[in-house]
């Protein structure tokens, strides 16, 4: 079958899924709205000081942090939703009775799920902090190269895990785990893998293990986690994100960006070896 062709039964399956996104947005928008109304008096209250808005590590972490959870987990929930709700309801081997392969169910999939992402996170991140939009307070574009940036990491974590269980599949002639359950893993690891959380974990290990002795962490163990931590955020595209956005941003200095080429060569063979190895799956694989 031709791309052409391809194309047009992969959009016909996202149109679906965006017809059902109706009562999401509506919710969003009253959330949003809600937030938005609370975080009015704030909003004023800063309007009557003016100052010129500066980045700092301290003011990037906490917003990146906030849009990365908010992308993260709508990606896992609403791709659980689109790719694992076929196969609940059955409605799978309908689409199994078209010319398409796990691939294509899985790029219609992934792209309903970061059209619908996009559209329910972006309503709650800016319609929440719209006062502060409005009064001039904080950069628009800055903050939409935040959540821009959020969204991408979460859709490469998500595509990554996606096409790694077409891998798993098809050597273990099975479904050892299903594409939305993976790429959630591959979501939440992500978060975990970034410098500042893999830190606070390896510096919890260590103190547990120093408090077992009943002494406190050596300076030499607190530097260990660290560098542990250093080393593993190499893996994460959230971690990458907020580094290239604290360059842009006059954070820190360039330095190190070399070592992207293991977290980009990395996901690349995960995603081309899924490509690859689910156009020889079988789609009743999902059904038995």
């Amino acid at each position: 079958m031709e791309w052409r062709e391809r194309l047009t039964l992969i959009w016909t399956m996202v149109r679906k899924d965006l017809a059902h996104a109706g009562i999401p947005i509506l919710a969003c928008a009253v959330v949003a709205a809600t937030i938005a109304f609370l975080l009015g008096p704030a909003a004023l209250a800063s309007s009557r000081f003016p100052t010129a808005f500066r980045w700092f590590d301290s003011s990037l972490r906490p917003f990146f942090a906030i849009s990365a959870a908010l992308t993260g987990f709508t990606f896992a929930i609403t791709f659980y939703e689109v790719h694992g709700g076929e196969i609940r309801s059955g409605t799978i081997r309908s689409i199994i009775l078209y010319p398409v392969d796990a691939n294509d169910i899985a790029f219609a999939k992934l792209g309903s799920a970061l059209v619908i992402t996009f559209i329910l996170t972006t309503i709650l991140f800016f319609g929440a902090l719209a006062p502060f939009f409005a009064l001039g307070i904080w950069p628009v574009l800055d903050f939409l190269a935040i959540h821009l940036m959020a969204l991408g990491a979460g859709f490469v974590s998500l595509s990554t895990g996606v096409f790694l269980a077409h891998v798993l599949a098809h050597y273990a002639k099975r479904i050892v785990i299903s594409p939305a359950g993976l790429g959630t893993l591959f979501i939440i690891g992500s978060m975990l893998l970034t410098e500042l959380i893999a830190n606070g974990i390896a510096f919890q290990i260590t103190l547990l293990l120093a408090r077992s002795r009943d002494q406190f962490p050596t300076p030499e163990e607190t530097r260990a986690a660290l560098a542990f931590a250093q080393t593993v955020s190499v893996l994460s595209p959230y971690h990458w994100g907020a580094r290239i956005l604290s360059q842009g941003f006059g954070i820190f200095p360039a330095g190190g960006e070399p070592l992207i080429a293991i977290s980009v060569a990395l996901t690349l063979l995960a995603i081309v070896g899924g490509f690859i190895l689910g156009k020889k799956l079988y789609l009743d694989i999902f059904t038995r």
